[in-house]
């Protein structure tokens, strides 16, 4: 579903501990220079205080003119040599994070990766160890590789030829080589696309990553084994006979390019599968021409890398920023990886708080480690479980029978999600017509208007997948309820947390472990009452409308989104209040 504007993208990325290293060097030798610089400045002028006015002038002559080597050390620079200086330290220092976000990759990584880089030892070990895991299980992808592939694969999709573009902008010059005469079969070899500023630059200490050149060979026959070269030769007329006919160029301009979508609705691997070696800038570039946006690419940084100075995560954000991305903000589960870092970038960057469950932000707040006015995002599923009270016996009981019962019914489940008693929200007056706003909607949009058309559209896999999940499942229109508190029992809610604190909260899931009717209570939730309190809104990774079939709750599994978050957790304390002692 296109709303109008472009979804944000999150990133789970970490970052080469070697280049991070290698940075580091840089910024503190910026660092130490200056500080040395304004402690000469601060004893030169302590001693021209200290001196006689009448022999302020002599003392700082006779230091021009025979300076040992002790006060040499003590003396600042002058100030052209500084301004060298520190122009040299902010060329390294870009041209090494610029490297070093080449190198981003793009993953999540395993449990055992995850628990590995908390300790800050093995660094070196466990980026390899995620940069060669599989991508279903954790692994990833470089930035560079990643933008590249996404470029290229909106090109194909949306048609757009950047070359006919070029060719088409370019068409009154009067000398050089057209684009035509580029890609003409008669074009024969390799052709090198590895830019200028390419990551090889560095020295050999750089790890092995991209490849140093990769080269586009032109096929010269379709699938079926017929030359290009002969029809083409057929269907294109006699080359003109003047260069600055542009009628004629024009023409040959337009057969070219019905031959190259004729070539493209049939694209097999062969021809798809190298994508040229392009920098960020440039894969962003091209998505601009396609996208029609000055920011293609908005991203939220989460960062999984662990042990690393906001220095270093600043400069990334500013290089991302340069390169053309929109960096909406970033986020950790640990509160002084982000705090203040915006002191640190160019420009002011969100900073936002990861927690697991709801009980984390309670903790959280009563401890001081969240603020007022911070942004925090948990997991939804939190809201839908927490953890039983064993002490009581109807509960363990009942946890009993669902697990033991030779007959398990996975609806019996589903009909049984509520929510808890902390995720109730009073309603400022607004709520009733947001959700007959949102009734009225999902009415709109039934089983029996997307079968009446005959377009394409309709055949679509996406809309059949829709119409069968739609017809398949009865329990997604359920209303969401609230789980009933013991008389005389009393709980605090998010709610209250929010408006004491002034937080802006948002919610989100575990893709791979939530079932249909989980995510269906969810969205009517937040779309109804949630919009209140939830003002960043609930995100979701998946397709727009659609789970995955095979996700069902089990006797030892629950697919309400929590995954094992549910584990490090903590659970939510009724008896706290906001602003009270913990």
């Amino acid at each position: 579903e296109f709303s109008g504007a472009i979804p944000t993208l999150e990133w789970d990325v970490f970052l080469d501990p070697h280049l991070v290293w290698r940075l580091e060097i840089v910024l503190n030798e910026k660092e130490s220079f200056l500080q040395r610089q304004k402690d000469a400045k601060e004893q030169q002028a302590q001693e021209l205080d200290a001196a006689d006015p009448g022999e302020a002038e002599k003392t700082s002559e006779e230091a021009g003119q025979s300076a040992g080597p002790a006060h040499t050390a003590s003396a600042p620079v002058c100030p052209t040599e500084e301004r060298l200086l520190l122009s040299y330290y902010d060329k390294e220092i870009k041209r090494r994070t610029k490297l070093l976000v080449d190198r981003l990759l793009i993953a999540h990584g395993n449990v055992l990766q995850i628990m590995i880089e908390q300790t800050g030892y093995l660094k070196k070990y466990n980026f390899s160890r995620v940069k060669r895991t599989r991508k279903t299980l954790g692994g990833g992808i470089y930035a560079r590789m990643w933008l590249a592939v996404f470029s290229e694969a909106m090109k194909l999709g949306l048609g757009f030829d950047d070359e006919d573009e070029a060719a088409t902008g370019n068409e009154g010059g009067d000398g050089g080589v057209s684009s035509e005469d580029v890609n003409s079969p008669q074009c024969t070899g390799a052709l090198s696309t590895s830019s200028p500023h390419s990551m090889d630059e560095d020295d050999d200490q750089s790890p092995a990553g991209l490849p140093r050149e990769i080269y586009i060979v032109w096929n010269n026959t379709d699938e079926e084994g017929n030359s290009i070269d002969d029809s083409l030769s057929q269907t294109s007329p006699q080359k003109y006979a003047r260069q600055g006919d542009r009628k004629s160029r024009r023409k040959m301009m337009g057969r070219r390019r019905l031959e190259k979508k004729k070539q493209w609705n049939t694209t097999s691997l062969k021809n798809a599968s190298v994508v040229a070696d392009k920098s960020i800038f440039e894969s962003i570039d091209i998505l601009k021409k396609i996208m029609r946006e000055r920011y293609p690419v908005r991203l939220l940084l989460d960062m999984k890398s662990r042990h690393v100075s906001r220095r270093v995560w600043a400069s990334v954000v500013d290089c991302l920023r340069e390169s053309g991305a929109r960096v909406e903000g970033v986020a950790s589960f640990f509160v002084e990886e982000v705090r203040d870092i915006s002191q640190y970038c160019n420009t002011r960057v969100n900073e936002i708080i990861f927690v697991h469950s709801a009980g984390d932000m309670q903790q959280l707040c009563h401890k001081g480690a969240i603020k007022r006015g911070d942004k925090v995002f948990f997991n939804a599923g939190s809201l839908l479980w927490d953890y039983p009270d064993l002490s009581d016996s109807s509960v363990v009981g009942d946890i009993l029978w669902h697990r033991l019962h030779p007959y398990f019914d996975q609806q019996e489940i589903k009909e049984g999600y509520r929510f808890k008693p902390y995720a109730r929200i009073q309603s400022r007056g607004g709520s009733s017509f947001l959700r007959s706003q949102y009734e009225s909607e999902t009415e709109t949009c039934d089983d029996s208007t997307l079968g009446d058309d005959e377009s394409v559209t309709s055949e679509s896999l996406f809309t059949k997948l829709l119409v069968s999940d739609r017809k398949r499942r009865s329990l997604c229109e359920i209303d969401f309820a609230f789980e009933e508190l013991p008389p005389g029992v009393t709980c605090s809610t998010i709610q209250e947390y929010k408006e004491h604190h002034q937080l802006s909260l948002g919610l989100y899931v575990q893709e791979f472990a939530i079932d249909e009717v989980a995510i269906s209570l969810l969205v009517r939730y937040v779309n109804t009452l949630g919009r209140e309190v939830f003002d960043l809104g609930l995100s979701w990774g998946g397709i727009n409308g659609l789970t995955v079939k095979g996700i069902q709750p089990g006797r030892f599994t629950a697919t309400e989104g929590f995954w094992i978050q549910r584990y490090t957790g903590m659970p939510w304390i009724r008896k706290l209040k906001p602003g009270s002692a913990a």
